[in-house]
C-alpha cells in the first residue's frame, strides 16, 4: 500500500479515536451532578474560556435546558452573555448553530439525552473523517503532495505556499465540514460538532510532524483564522486530557509495511 495512503489511513483512525474519547468524556458528565453544577455556574455567570471542550458541552447542554425549564429562551440569554462580553461572537455564533443538534427537552430524557445527542453525532462523523482524501479528484493530490508536506514545518512559508499549489484542496474542504473553509464566515459558520471535530483534527495533524504538537497548531490557526480568545483558550484546556490516550494512539500506529 502506498505510504500517502496508510498515513492517511492512520490519521483518519486516530481522529476517530479523539472523536469517541470525547464522546465518553460528554456522556461522563451524566453520571456527576456536582461537576455539572459547577459547570453550570460558569455558563450562566461566569467566564467559559476556564472549560475544557468535554465541559463546554456540558454546560451549553444544561444551559439550554435550565433555560426552557425556565421558559427563558436560550439564544436571548446567549446573545445577552455577548453582548457584556462573556462569550465571543464567535463561539456564540457556534452555539447558536448547535441548537438544532439538539433534541426536544421532554420528561423521559431531559438534559442527559442532549449530551448524548452530541455524543452521537461524534461517533457518526468518526468513519467519515477526511475519507475524501482517498478518491478522487483528492487522492491523486495527496498523493503527490503529501510526503512533501510530512517534511515541511506547519505554518511555514513554504507549508503555505505548498497548499496554494494543491488543485484539489477546494473540493475536500467543500466535503468536509470541519475546515473553516467549509464555510463562507469560517469558524462563524460552524457548530460545536464541527468545532470538536476542527480540534481533533489539529490535534492528530500535529502528532504526524516531527515539530508540531497541538499548542502550536493553535498558536499558528489563532490569527490565521481569526480564532476568538475563549475558543482558543478551551482548546489548550483540552490538550492535557488528549495526552492522556496518545499512547494508546502511538500502539496504533504500527502499520505494515
Amino acid at each position: 500500500m502506498d505510504d500517502w495512503r496508510v498515513k492517511t489511513e492512520k490519521h483518519i483512525a486516530d481522529v476517530g479515536t479523539l472523536l469517541g474519547y470525547t464522546a465518553n468524556n460528554i456522556l461522563a458528565y451524566v453520571a456527576e451532578p456536582e461537576a455539572r453544577a459547577r459547570i453550570a455556574v460558569h455558563a450562566f455567570g461566569g467566564t467559559l474560556e476556564d472549560f475544557t471542550i468535554p465541559e463546554l458541552v456540558a454546560g451549553f447542554c444544561d444551559f439550554t435546558t435550565a433555560c426552557e425549564v425556565l421558559d427563558v429562551s436560550p439564544l436571548a440569554v446567549l446573545r445577552a452573555r455577548c453582548a457584556d462580553g462573556a462569550v465571543s461572537e464567535m463561539l456564540c455564533c457556534v452555539l447558536e448553530n448547535s441548537f438544532e443538534l439538539l433534541p426536544a427537552l421532554d420528561a423521559e430524557g431531559g438534559g442527559p439525552a442532549r449530551y448524548a445527542a452530541i455524543a452521537e453525532a461524534l461517533a457518526f462523523r468518526a468513519p467519515d473523517h477526511d475519507m475524501s482524501k482517498l478518491a478522487e479528484p483528492e487522492a491523486a493530490m495527496f498523493a503527490e503532495f503529501t510526503p512533501g508536506l510530512s517534511g515541511l514545518v506547519f505554518g511555514s512559508a513554504e507549508y503555505w505556499a505548498t497548499l496554494d499549489k494543491m488543485p484539489a484542496l477546494a473540493h475536500h474542504y467543500e466535503h468536509n465540514r470541519h475546515h473553516p473553509q467549509h464555510f463562507d464566515d469560517g469558524i462563524c459558520g460552524m457548530n460545536i460538532v464541527d468545532l470538536i471535530e476542527m480540534f481533533c483534527d489539529w490535534y492528530a495533524s500535529g502528532r504526524r510532524h516531527a515539530t508540531g504538537n497541538i499548542l502550536k497548531s493553535i498558536d499558528i490557526n489563532t490569527p490565521r483564522f481569526e480564532l476568538a480568545p475563549d475558543i482558543a483558550c478551551v482548546f489548550v484546556n483540552t490538550a492535557p486530557i488528549f495526552e492522556r490516550i496518545d499512547q494508546h494512539l502511538n500502539e496504533k500506529a504500527e502499520v505494515p509495511s
